[in-house]
Parts: structure tokens; sequence; C-alpha cells
């Protein structure tokens, strides 16, 4: 039976004597509607919480190895500034600073001069 074809039951004076079999058996079948389309969101709703519950620790994952990365990428850094900066203070680095210029102005006359 469609479900707006029953006329609504009255909820105030209830008389389960005067319900008709036609009356007790749409009841019935809508129960079991009611009950069928509860277990049918129960189980999407359980697999959406499985689907979220999944995705949540794949993120929780990714994000713990991101963390893992930043660290690692944060002391590779490190090493490399703590390697420049031992770098620095030898002769050989000083050196370059002073032959980097000169080099420019050779390859500026070199330059000039073929012209």
């Amino acid at each position: 039976m469609a479900e707006n074809s029953a006329p609504p039951t009255p909820a105030a004076g209830f008389n389960a004597d005067s319900v008709t079999l036609e009356r007790q058996l749409y009841l019935v079948d809508r129960i079991i509607g009611l009950e069928a389309k509860l277990a049918e969101w129960t189980v999407r709703d359980e697999a959406k919480f499985q689907i979220m519950h999944a995705n949540w620790d794949s993120d929780r994952e990714n994000l713990h190895l991101a963390r893992l990365e930043d660290a690692r990428l944060r002391q590779e850094v490190a090493r490399l500034e703590s390697e420049v900066a031992a770098m620095r203070n030898t002769r050989v680095w000083r050196a370059g600073l002073r032959i980097q210029p000169a080099t420019r102005i050779v390859k500026r006359a070199l330059g000039r001069g073929s012209r």
C-alpha cells in the first residue's frame, strides 16, 4: 500500500480494538519499510565511518611522514649551513672572495678588447 493512502491514526484516544485489519497490515508494512530504511542507513553510515576512519588513518600517516621529512630537511639545512660557516673561515674561501672580483675585471677587459 502507498504511504499516503491510509489516514493518520489520532494519538489521543487510540483504541487497538477499533483498528481495522487493513490498517494493521499498513502499519506492519510501514514498520518493516522503516526498519529496512534504518538498516540501510546504518550500513551506509557504517561504511562512511569506515571510509572516514581509513582516510583519517591515512592522513595521520601522511602527516607523520611529512613531519619526518620536514625534520630530515631541517637537519640537512643545518648541516649545510654549518659546513658553509666552517668554509667561510678557511683561507681558500677568503682567497676565492678576492679572486672573484679580479676574474670579473679580467673578463670585462678581454671582452672590451675584442670588440
